[in-house]
């Protein structure tokens, strides 16, 4: 486990007291001069990264503005280099943190006509030149990151819960409760180029409500998936004449709250739910589940694959960090973190260190060990006088020592220890 600085002063002391030299993840490091693999943000306000390497966790604020009413709610990359990343809070107000100073910037933006009690930050996307802002109010904005104004405003409808951008084709997608799927382009946002249509009633010829959690553009592909609040996954093409999903499947039955997909593997999908359950699942074989995976506890609210490595990420309100492998069903890092948390971001670093590197450090230190053990002995060898034949305390004189009279050795007339026995019965 890992127990980290809390924000106030008694939050550290419990820290220090609960430090274990057993555990490598107590330990927590002033300095943060290290390359962090992975970044979360709380229900708290609290920016935090792990390096899953050294075995190190850390929390960043902004001059002690953290608490739940500056929660995180969403962040993303500034570019692809991922030098630099956005965080946007509970408040309306969205800030940059910068990996070379390990700080945040001072400028922030506030989200214009902002209310905290009657929406939130539902999205937080990222262009060349530009971010775009979503809310569920359904207020999409897109802001220069010198401007203070928004340059592109549109109303994607009420009850707005997620939006993503594809910046290969430049398209915007939306969707919320009663919101259906919408692709909205870039540069002429006036309206719509897709909506999609709610699908067909269920056998007993009941509406299936609209609910929305999660958009996702397959990679290398037009198609955009979505999942649902009624456990379902569905594919749209927009392409197709069909305003309805191409394929459709249900995962168990509980809201799905979380989705990802990687360019390494274009074909899988991963999702989870409010109960803590997390499938792949291969869009080729939509119907039937890949891998299910254990070790969750309590609803999972984000999930991120490597970029590069056979990994994913996944957090949720139970407090920890959860890595695992795609091929295996168990968990390959666990790390509590303390607070709630929302969402995280990974960079393409290692979360290994190398084992061949390893390897031959372990095979020098032996050969070293190995050289000194014989340096040792010789030198013992050397200090040791040499002892001629004409020294010896048993010379052949003192061997007539041992035979009797008639020849025959002293030995043969001790009685065995089987007669001596008898004798004294």
């Amino acid at each position: 486990m890992a127990y980290l600085l809390g924000p106030s002063h008694s939050d550290l002391l419990y820290s220090l007291e609960r430090k274990s030299a057993k555990d490598p993840w107590s330990r927590m490091e002033q300095n943060y001069d290290y390359p962090a693999n992975i970044w979360l943000g709380a229900e708290t306000g609290l920016l935090k990264s792990v390096n899953l390497i050294k075995k190190v966790a850390t929390n960043h604020f902004y001059k002690e503005n953290y608490g739940k009413e500056q929660g995180i709610c969403c962040m993303c990359w500034k570019n692809q280099q991922k030098e630099s990343l956005f965080v946007a809070h509970k408040n309306g107000v969205i800030r940059q943190f910068d990996m070379k100073t390990k700080s945040f910037l001072e400028l922030h933006k506030q989200i214009p006509e902002f209310e905290s009690e009657k929406e939130t930050v539902i999205g937080l996307q990222t262009t060349e030149k530009a971010f775009i802002s979503a809310t569920s109010s359904g207020h999409v904005r897109l802001w220069d990151f010198d401007a203070k104004e928004p340059s592109i405003s549109l109303n994607a409808g009420a009850n707005l819960e997620c939006m993503t951008f594809n910046q290969n084709s430049d398209l915007l997608a939306t969707g919320g409760k009663e919101n259906l799927l919408r692709l909205w382009d870039i540069n002429s946002a006036k309206e719509p180029i897709f909506k999609a249509k709610n699908v067909r009633p269920d056998w007993l010829q009941l509406r299936i409500p609209v609910w929305i959690t999660n958009i996702k553009f397959l990679p290398d592909s037009d198609k955009v998936l979505t999942t649902t609040g009624t456990h379902s996954l569905r594919i749209y093409d927009p392409k197709s004449q069909a305003r309805r999903p191409v394929l459709e499947t249900e995962y168990s039955e509980y809201p799905i709250t979380a989705a990802s997909v990687t360019e390494r593997k274009p074909n899988q999908v991963i999702v989870g739910n409010t109960r803590g359950e997390v499938a792949s699942f291969d869009v080729r074989k939509f119907k039937h589940v890949v891998r299910s995976y254990k070790g969750f506890a309590g609803s999972v609210r984000d999930i991120v694959c490597h970029a590069q490595l056979p990994y994913f990420f996944s957090c949720g309100l139970d407090r920890h960090l959860r890595v695992h492998h795609e091929n295996s069903s168990k968990v390959v890092h666990k790390v509590y973190l303390k607070s709630r948390l929302n969402r995280l971001l990974a960079t393409d670093g290692p979360i290994e260190a190398d084992k061949v590197t390893n390897n031959s450090q372990k095979r020098k230190l032996d050969e070293g060990e190995d050289q000194v053990q014989n340096k040792e002995e010789e030198e013992m060898w050397k200090k040791m006088d040499e002892i001629e034949d004409g020294d010896s305390d048993f010379d052949s004189d003192s061997s007539e020592d041992n035979y009797n009279n008639n020849n025959q050795p002293i030995n043969d007339h001790l009685p065995s220890t089987k007669n001596s026995k008898k004798r004294k019965r």
